[in-house]
């Protein structure tokens, strides 16, 4: 995954939007927060029916720096 491997660079992304997994509806993620590679940890073995402001094919939104 490209935002892992930027992560594990040094870099700093950060969220655009909030990321809520569903259930239970707390966001993971709001904007302004950096996506940490534990955060990324996190969210790969969440067993959830939804995860809102995710897209499966776009991945995360990140503001561009």
């Amino acid at each position: 995954e490209a935002l892992r491997e930027r992560v594990q660079a040094g870099e700093h992304p950060v969220s655009a939007g909030f990321v809520t997994p569903y259930p239970p509806g707390f966001p993971v993620l709001v904007p302004g927060q950096i996506i940490t590679a534990e955060v990324l940890d996190f969210m790969a073995v969440l067993h959830t029916r939804e995860i809102h402001g995710y897209d499966a094919r776009r991945g995360y939104r990140i503001l561009q720096g």
